[in-house]
């Protein structure tokens, strides 16, 4: 056995011992590494601000200087494919071509050969890919640039150059003639950048990206593509940049980090191409990582994973990882995450069903749906519905209550109604709504009704927040005048006092639970706490460095918790005053944030489209909720904290299920002007308030 062997099995016995070990760092820090590997070899072609190659050599842990791109090359995102020898499989060439500067990207080669010879006369160097007639031959996109580009070669001959890119293309290139011979379009709803594509031994392509996942085959003979949607895992969607690779069937998927750049992911997913199943697994690398490049060994035993980023900064990385670790059977923790991400496929695919039109068949498959006595109640309806036609409506709603418990559809709309609504709370006993308008006025609306049973004036401009105190018998309101008003609905509805102390507009009142406190937050940055009772200001809080949008006591009256223009959520102390917990993750304004009813966790909502769940001790970010494709201006937890129910501009109210953290509902909405929602205190209806249209009301089905 010769020494290099040696050490060689001596990586194999070390990895094992180690789910990750921790390599010789890279000469430099490196933001998405081009990387290539051949024989002993991983191949550093480059990557964001650095033109420089090397070569690691495996058995000895040690990196070679190869060369240098030419100057002034961008190599932010591009794409370096290797071609082998047919003549020589001991030659490749590399070809490498997109990155950053759409109008200043040559397309160049390589004819490797190993600086780890003993041969002084290697020279390699990266030159102009020419035709002919010595003419350069550029690889680039008619319209947009290749940069953050993927390419695989492929083809019946692998004489093909697929190469996916922005905003949905798929171009294919002879490898001999260097000419395109297709570009197509590919049927998915985000734009491409940094994806997921590779290709199995079948010469089945697979791309994932964002919520998209797509089987891609290509007809050589006649010159077409075929596409299949593949379900990409509910956890994995909100990342990009991650680093993957393919190995034995299974597309493994390495860290990333969302759109923010701030939420950055050191988990491990895997998806089984064969079974079409996705693993997360219990264990993760050792560190958040995005922007970094997976390179299989060329014996399919070692995983490496080079570069990165963090934060806007870049990394040295190198480590390794046995395959092997990644192909055991799933723990406890894998089966329970697989278990649960069924439910969520489930789920999806019942609001698809509810989408394209309910239909009982597609339904009844569903069987993770029933407990076995709901299954033996439902059969002895549908037994008796054969001869009993009249109790066809009896049946679909037994159906719809243990089917479809989440699901609501439109109760009424009030007939009678005043623009401008800015928000709309139901009483606690949840027979009224109490309105506020951008009309100075606040109105008190019967339910069953539908009629406006008494109308409060006071205030001198528009009326943000308005709300019922627990126990039903004051109402509280504040406005654009700077003021907050308590009023008597025991009465005709008198004004029973008017706080004064903020210095800009008033967004948000509340109670506390026991009715002896008022929190208010405000355009001048401050939330003030109130003495119901006197009308004094109690305290004054001040951290946030934008207007303030919401607040809310917590139900045991320990904490407040606020939204600002600033991007943050708050969470303080209301003994103290102090800033317990300052929650970052929103990369926009936070429009709202409440808490649960146990306490334990904060539901946030923004302007960057996203519903965010956190935890209040940690502070740490649970779940992230994508779906709303413009502004979420309002959210609640249902009662039993099960549920999300959220609005947005986008003109629909959608349901979430937490522990799945999938979307499993969306009401359309018929209005221009969306301002805020609640749920009745029996979770049973959903009201939704808008600037143009009457106010709505839903039940559950």
């Amino acid at each position: 056995m010769t020494s290099t062997d040696m050490k060689v099995e001596e990586i194999g016995h070390l990895s094992t011992k180690l789910l990750f070990q921790t390599l010789p760092p890279l000469p430099y820090p490196l933001k998405t590494p081009a990387c290539v590997a051949h024989k002993q070899e991983i191949l550093i072609c480059g990557g964001d601000n650095n033109s420089k190659c090397y070569s690691y050599h495996i058995p000895t842990k040690k990196y070679k200087y190869i060369c240098c791109y030419p100057k002034k090359m961008s190599l932010y995102g591009h794409c370096v494919v290797k071609l082998l020898n047919k003549e020589n499989l001991n030659d490749i060439t590399l070809l490498s071509f997109g990155g950053f500067d759409f109008t200043n990207t040559l397309t160049l080669v390589m004819k490797y050969k190993s600086v780890w010879e003993n041969n002084e006369e290697v020279k390699n160097e990266w030159t102009s890919l020419t035709d002919d007639n010595n003419s350069s031959i550029y690889i680039r996109s008619e319209k947009d640039s290749y940069m953050g580009a993927r390419a695989i070669v492929g083809g019946n001959k692998n004489n093909l150059l697929f190469i996916t890119y922005y905003p949905q293309n798929i171009d294919i290139l002879d490898l001999n003639t260097y000419k395109y011979i297709k570009r197509d379009i590919l049927p998915i709803t985000t734009s491409i950048r940094f994806h997921c594509f590779i290709s199995n031994k079948e010469k089945e392509m697979y791309l994932f990206h964002s919520k998209n996942g797509l089987k891609i085959k290509y007809n050589e003979e006649q010159n077409i593509f075929q596409f299949t949607d593949i379900r990409i895992c509910t956890a994995i969607r909100s990342l990009y940049s991650y680093s993957y690779l393919y190995v034995d069937d299974i597309i493994l998927f390495f860290g990333g980090n969302d759109i923010s750049g701030i939420n950055i992911s050191k988990d491990i997913y895997s998806y089984s191409i064969q079974k079409d199943k996705w693993i997360k697994y219990e264990q993760t690398l050792p560190y958040i990582l995005a922007y970094s490049t997976a390179i299989l060994s060329e014996d399919n035993k070692f995983i490496f994973i080079l570069g990165g980023s963090v934060k806007m900064k870049e990394l040295s990385t190198n480590i390794i990882t046995n395959v092997k670790e990644w192909k055991k059977d799933m723990t406890q923790m894998e089966k329970k995450w697989f278990e649960e991400e069924e439910e969520r496929k489930e789920d999806e695919d019942i609001q698809k069903d509810l989408t394209e039109g309910f239909d009982i068949k597609k339904l009844k498959v569903k069987k993770k749906l029933f407990k076995t006595k709901e299954i033996t109640i439902i059969m002895r309806y549908w037994i008796h519905l054969l001869s009993i036609k009249r109790w066809v409506n009896d049946i679909t709603i037994i159906i719809f209550r243990y089917i479809l418990q989440k699901y609501f559809k439109p109760l009424k709309y009030f007939q009678e109604y005043s623009v401008y609504i800015n928000n709309a709370k139901f009483s606690p006993d949840g027979t009224k709504i109490v309105s506020s308008s951008a009309e100075k006025i606040i109105e008190i609306w019967d339910i069953t009704s539908g009629k406006v049973i008494k109308t409060l004036k006071g205030h001198t401009h528009s009326v943000y927040n308005v709300e019922f105190s627990s126990d039903g018998n004051m109402i509280v309101s504040c406005s654009e005048d700077g003021t907050i008003r308590l009023w008597d609905i025991r009465s005709e509805g008198n004004e029973i006092k008017k706080l004064q102390g903020h210095s800009d507009y008033v967004t948000c009142a509340t109670f506390s639970l026991d009715c002896n406190m008022i929190v208010s937050c405000s355009y001048d940055t401050t939330i003030r706490i109130w003495n119901v009772y006197s009308g004094k200001e109690i305290k004054k809080l001040e951290g946030h460095s934008l207007w303030i949008n919401n607040v809310q006591f917590s139900s045991n009256n320990k904490y407040i918790v606020s939204s600002s223009n600033d991007n943050t959520i708050g969470i303080w102390d209301l003994q103290s005053g102090n800033l317990f917990q300052l929650l970052k993750g929103h990369s926009d304004s936070v429009t709202k944030a409440f808490f649960s009813s146990n306490n334990h966790f904060i539901v946030s909502s923004s302007d960057d489209n996203t519903i965010r769940l956190w935890d209040v001790t940690s502070g740490k970010e649970l779940q992230k909720f994508e779906g709303h494709s413009k502004p979420v201006k309002d959210i609640r937890f249902f009662p039993d904290c099960q549920t999300i129910v959220s609005c947005s501009t986008d003109k629909t109210i959608r349901l979430w299920d937490i522990k799945l953290g999938v979307e499993i509902q969306k009401l359309d909405v018929h209005a221009d002007w969306i301002t805020g929602l609640d749920v009745s205190p029996d979770g049973h209806t959903i009201l939704l308030s808008s600037w143009d249209k009457p106010i709505h009301l839903w039940v559950r089905l």
